[in-house]
């Protein structure tokens, strides 16, 4: 429970006067943040060596505690750098377009000299496979994939019409010590906690869009469902999924209504436990920890209770951030000015 006082919230110390923490501070950008436990990974979007292809960014994986860290070079044709990111138990996981021909995954342990390589999941096409998701925390580690083609590819290219986007197949990948297909489709959006996946399934054989407005509630090892949540349509499609062991956190989007609702659901049960209308200008970023739910609108941080609906500022920063996250009592956040990137830190109070 976090201690709200007005539009405040308190802080070990004093709320006012409580400063964040740098933890990390690169001369490039930093593109991507993920963190677990006492394991933190980012990614730099690096520097172009040979315009308009071959950026050059890092991948590293930091102990917390102990300080020890890696880095593993990762190239790519976009500035943006590394288009996902995630970490579990000290292992990261991340997609990347080393040309435009290729989609990769590479994995890499912390302590480890060079990444590993995880899978082709890309390709000019169409059709085109790719990679949908990724969710990780602690000893739990997958990724959505799914191959999408035009409903009639020769018309759509030769004459522009009858375009509709169609999932041909997919489903989701159980990272161990092996590969470990699950019994699922593919998810548009994906997270995980425990022994629990939460998906926004695509309906292989249907159009890409839109999303149906559910999550379906996997068990992490098997990929059974053992519950699904809905609402109504009118409230929009599942935009963002975040969870821990207790919470699933959905931001659902209504592009027509120019609307935004973060919804909070039991993640044993189902249970929803509530339904909050947010600031339409909420930035594209959730996470969820047993202190609340963590979300962004324009520069400012901002936290949820799920039961209850209470909200506070918990930092007002001097730019969006580029990434967030909420492990424990602490709250993360990158900010990039200048080309140079930052990761900061902040501890809740936890009553």
């Amino acid at each position: 429970m976090i201690i709200l006082a007005g539009a405040g919230i308190w802080f070990a110390g004093s709320a006012a006067t409580q400063a964040s923490t740098t933890l990390v501070s690169e001369q490039h950008r930093i593109g991507r943040m993920a963190v677990d436990g006492r394991y933190l990974t980012w990614a730099t979007s690096g520097t172009c060596r040979h315009y308009p292809a071959d950026y050059f960014g890092v991948v590293s994986i930091r102990n917390q505690k102990t300080g020890r860290q890696s880095r593993f070079p990762s190239r790519t044709i976009f500035p943006c750098g590394v288009a996902k990111l995630a970490v579990a138990n000290g292992r990261a996981l991340w997609y990347s377009a080393e040309d435009f021909n290729g989609w990769f995954l590479f994995s890499a342990r912390l302590g480890d000299t060079s990444s590993t390589f995880a899978g082709n999941y890309g390709n000019r096409g169409p059709p085109v496979r790719y990679v949908g998701d990724i969710a990780a925390d602690r000893s739990l580690l997958a990724y959505s994939w799914a191959i999408w083609d035009y409903k009639n590819n020769d018309t759509c290219i030769n004459e522009g019409i009858d375009c509709e986007v169609i999932i041909e197949k997919g489903g989701i990948t159980r990272l161990a010590e092996h590969k470990q297909p699950l019994p699922a489709p593919p998810a548009a959006r994906l997270a995980g906690a425990g022994n629990t996946l939460a998906e926004g399934p695509y309906t292989v054989g249907q159009p890409k869009l839109p999303l149906a407005r559910m999550i379906e509630l996997r068990h992490a090892d098997t990929g059974t469902v053992f519950k699904t949540v809905s609402w109504r349509n009118a409230e929009g499609p599942p935009w963002l999924v975040a969870m821990d062991e207790t919470v699933v956190a959905v931001m659902v989007r209504n592009r027509a209504e120019h609307s935004k609702l973060i919804k909070a659901f039991d993640a044993r049960t189902g249970e929803l436990l509530g339904s909050y209308s947010i600031d339409p200008r909420a930035r594209h970023q959730l996470d969820v920890s047993g202190v609340g739910i963590l979300f962004c609108v324009g520069d400012r941080l901002r936290l949820l209770d799920p039961v209850r609906g209470s909200r506070a500022t918990i930092a007002k920063l001097r730019r969006p951030p580029t990434a967030i996250a909420l492990e424990g009592d602490r709250a993360y956040w990158v900010t990039n000015q200048q080309g140079h990137g930052l990761i900061r830190e902040k501890t809740l109070t936890v009553l």
